[in-house]
């Protein structure tokens, strides 16, 4: 498992750096961040963000699957309040179907 730096947007513009990714990766939940992941295969991958047990007020969170395309990317938005998990520090735990090819960044707006 990786913990993903994350990078802040700032006024005068970010270039984003991807890294390869890890099966699984965590990253910072805060509401403020997305996982921008980019698909360098020849074949569709999933990447699967896991939710909480539990969102609150009892309800259930399902988990955030996102197909991305053959040579496509993706930027997923990682809610708080359904991934933050409680029992690793507030982190988000994503999961990928694949990883040759795959390259990923968290990035803050």
């Amino acid at each position: 498992m990786a913990l993903m730096t994350t990078q802040q947007a700032v006024s005068g513009g970010l270039l984003p750096v991807y890294s390869a990714v890890a099966s699984p990766d965590t990253l910072v939940a805060d509401g403020r961040t997305a996982l921008h992941v980019k698909n360098g295969s020849g074949a569709s991958i999933t990447a699967t963000v896991t939710s909480r047990a539990n969102a609150g007020a009892g309800l259930a969170q399902a988990n955030n699957v996102v197909t991305i395309p053959a040579g496509s990317e993706r930027l997923i938005s990682i809610d708080q309040v359904g991934f933050a998990d409680p029992t690793n520090g507030g982190l988000a735990t994503v999961t990928y179907s694949a990883t040759a090819t795959i390259t990923s960044a968290a990035l803050r707006i």
